[in-house]
């Protein structure tokens, strides 16, 4: 896989924005392909400025709306009290008169809609040795207005259209700047949301135009919203207009060198990007998306810089951020935060304001050997000829083209210096000369797909390739990782913009056969029921085969069977066979489970006051009012009170039976003579109970269901009692007689008459 890597390189006037002047005494140099900070510029607003560089890339002025300075950083004869505000987004906007390499004119916005409105001064460089002169200053030609000024070249390829927006109103202002000066009459057009509210504040925020000159955008700050409109560059028209809201306040706006992505900041950090060639405006406005946070509590400005790379103002922090590829869609556009130091200053919110056709009019595409590099001439409907070269006289016929867009694949890597030949409407002719260099993509060779033992770690190495970074698909950037499960793993090798590619499967499997073993949830229980069965080999079996001797099922290939049950009583033989890639181990464990069957039911008999149990191994005696209360554990059991009773007996497996009820309804007492205790209603009264009992100096209780005594008599003699009744509630009760050797229960159902 080859990356697109893009390039681009300015037409005749590329050099002229290679310098740039902004807050606070910020200045970058591009000369070099790449930004070198220099000191001692003079622009100390916050917001914005504009610079201009020669033909040559030399500093020539620069201005911060108010004052015009030269390249020595001295205000220009008659160059300060300009009437562009300091605290303007766009508060200046340098540009050449079109056929007058001497002439630049300065436009100028006033701040949050103020009165000195658009208004533009003209800088004669042939004054002051060469330093130039401000020879007519502060014209007004429209108030009030947003704070934005930006421009594009005419389709003509010449002239330049100067634009700005007028305030409490959605009229674009286009004048056309001329080899014979400004024209000015506007074209005005009414179009998209009325740049108004918000105490004039809502003016804040940029407006770009894009390098092809096909697109215009605007932040209308406090409206939370950018606004993208199609421009016609031949009438000075903008049209179809496309709101693009976002949740916070808007400032900058910014078009990639292929025009085709807009960018846009919120004063409170993001950055987001549209996709122009997603489709309809609802597409358009689907596409937005947060490519960037910053560390800086707010942003400013974005703009277009010589190379290729959009810088990013953020108020509080010595650094531009950078976005590296701005003509990539997505996240690929590869946003840096800290992307280039200011040597300990801070810009606030100003980038240098330039006329976005000064950029990218020719470009090309794809740099590695075997792609295709295209090369593309941006404002093509400004030239008529347009003759290529592309140094490469090994392609033969190949070697030479007369298209706007066109492809050619380098016949060998190596550095070329293609020339580009331009012809516009006026008959100007202007040769250019892109120095490309045609890269080869990293080798890269991970071996052959392999298979590796489970339990080892593998290493995987692409450092063969040469590669200055790599990336892996689990996102690892060193030149070989270390992994240890199956997959298919991949890695980028990139070098000089190049990627070479390639994709290792490995396999980790068993290198041994398995080791079987296994367990059960029981191994001996008594009566039916199922059981569960557990594979507990080693070396990592993936199948399995059990058998169950007398069991249903009798076979499984789970791995852990459950609910495995057992019909019959006896001991029962259980296999396995469990296999791997590298073989297979079986084991049979004779009489592994056992299933017992319960012992028969003890018989009970009694004898004078004793309840006696048949023979077993463990006993276990219970009242059939309270299951839970085991009151004997002997082989027999001496009741002291009427009552329901069983046995349960254990064997020697542990498996147990209960015995059948018996009922006590007759105590025996230490003289082995029976004893007892009745009560009734007496029918004559209907309030009263009859309690009669042979027990001797007893002790008569009466309880309630919730167990509370409610009338007790102590040293009763008399075997016949006769309880009063009157004073208890109808329900039931319970009458205890009781001696020191003896207690008898009966129940009472009181229901007076």
């Amino acid at each position: 896989m080859l990356l697109t890597v893009s390039i681009y390189v300015g037409a005749q006037n590329s050099k002229k924005i290679n310098q740039w002047q902004f807050p606070t005494s910020c200045g970058l140099d591009f000369n070099s392909g790449s930004p070198v900070f220099v000191t001692g510029g003079q622009v100390n607003t916050t917001e914005g400025s504009s610079s201009m560089a020669d033909n040559n890339g030399a500093l020539l002025l620069y201005s911060d709306g108010a004052t015009v300075w030269d390249k020595n950083h001295n205000a220009m004869p008659n160059g300060t009290g300009l009437l562009g505000a300091s605290s303007s987004s766009q508060a200046a906007l340098i540009v050449q008169q079109p056929g007058n390499a001497n002439t630049y004119f300065v436009f100028t916005v006033d701040q949050e809609a103020g009165p000195d409105g658009f208004r533009y001064s003209i800088v004669d460089m042939t004054f002051n040795g060469g330093l130039g002169n401000v020879t007519t200053k502060n014209v007004l030609l429209v108030t009030p207005v947003s704070e934005k000024v930006t421009g594009c070249r005419h389709a003509n390829g010449q002239d330049i259209w100067i634009v700005t927006h007028k305030y409490n109103s959605a009229e674009f202002y286009a004048y056309l700047l001329t080899s014979a000066g400004l024209v000015l009459t506007p074209v005005i057009t009414t179009v998209g949301t009325v740049h108004t509210g918000f105490g004039n504040t809502n003016s804040i925020g940029y407006m770009k135009i894009s390098p092809d000159g096909n697109k215009l955008a605007v932040a209308i700050s406090r409206s939370n919203m950018f606004e993208l409109f199609d421009f016609d560059n031949a009438t000075g028209i903008p049209s179809n207009a496309i709101p693009l809201v976002v949740p916070n306040l808007t400032y900058g706006v910014e078009f990639s060198p292929n025009s085709k992505v807009l960018y846009g900041t919120e004063f409170v950090n993001p950055i987001y990007q549209y996709d122009l060639d997603a489709g309809s405006p609802a597409a358009i406005q689907a596409s937005q998306l947060l490519v960037a946070t910053s560390s800086s509590p707010e942003l400013g400005a974005l703009q277009l810089a010589p190379d290729g790379k959009i810088y990013s103002a953020r108020k509080t922090l010595p650094w531009l951020g950078i976005i590296q590829n701005p003509d990539v869609v997505g996240l690929g556009c590869a946003y840096i935060d800290n992307g280039f130091s200011l040597g300990g200053n801070t810009c606030y919110y100003g980038l240098p304001n330039m006329l976005p056709s000064y950029f990218n009019s020719v470009g090309f595409q794809n740099t590695c050997f075997g792609d295709q590099t295209l090369f593309t001439v941006a404002d093509s409907g400004a030239y008529v000829i347009c003759s290529w070269n592309f140094d490469d006289p090994s392609s033969g016929l190949l070697n030479s083209s007369q298209y706007y867009e066109v492809g050619h694949v380098f016949t060998a890597p190596g550095t070329y210096n293609v020339q580009v030949i331009l012809v516009n409407q006026s008959a100007v002719t202007d040769t250019l000369y892109l120095p490309l260099t045609i890269n080869v993509a990293p080798s890269v060779s991970l071996g052959n797909d392999t298979t590796v033992c489970i339990g080892s770690t593998f290493v995987i190495d692409a450092s063969a390739s040469g590669a200055s970074s790599y990336t892996w698909q689990n996102g690892n950037t060193n030149s070989s990782i270390s992994v240890n499960t199956s997959g298919a793993y991949y890695v980028v090798a990139s070098d000089n913009g190049c990627d070479g590619t390639d994709t290792i499967n490995v396999t980790f499997s068993p290198c041994a056969a398995p080791v079987v073993q296994f367990s059960s949830s029981d191994s001996s229980w008594c009566e039916k029921q199922s059981v569960d069965f557990f594979d507990i080999s080693t070396n990592n079996p993936t199948t399995w085969s059990w058998t169950f001797a007398g069991a249903s099922p009798s076979t499984s290939t789970d791995q852990n069977p459950a609910g495995i049950y057992y019909p019959s009583y006896g001991s029962f033989d259980v296999t396995l066979v469990a296999c791997n890639a590298a073989g297979c181990d079986s084991v049979t464990i004779s009489n592994f489970v056992t299933e017992h069957q319960n012992p028969p039911a003890p018989t009970v008999s009694i004898s004078n006051d004793t309840l006696y149990c048949s023979s077993a191994v463990s006993y276990a005696w219970y009242n059939t009012n309270n299951t839970s209360l085991v009151l004997s554990t002997n082989a027999y059991f001496f009741p002291t009170q009427f009552g329901s009773y069983y046995v349960t007996i254990t064997d020697s497996n542990g498996c147990s039976t209960p015995s059948s009820t018996v009922i006590v309804n007759s105590i025996v007492d230490v003289f082995g003579n029976a004893i007892y205790l009745s009560c009734h209603q007496n029918d004559l009264t209907g309030n009263s109970y009859i309690v009669n009992t042979n027990l001797e100096n007893y002790t008569l209780s009466i309880y309630d269901v919730n167990a509370k005594l409610v009338y007790v008599s102590s040293n009763n003699i008399s075997h016949t009692s006769e309880i009063n009744t009157s004073g208890l509630v109808d329900g039931i009760y319970f009458v205890t007689a009781s001696t020191s050797k003896n207690i008898l229960t009966q129940k009472m159902l009181v229901n007076k008459k």
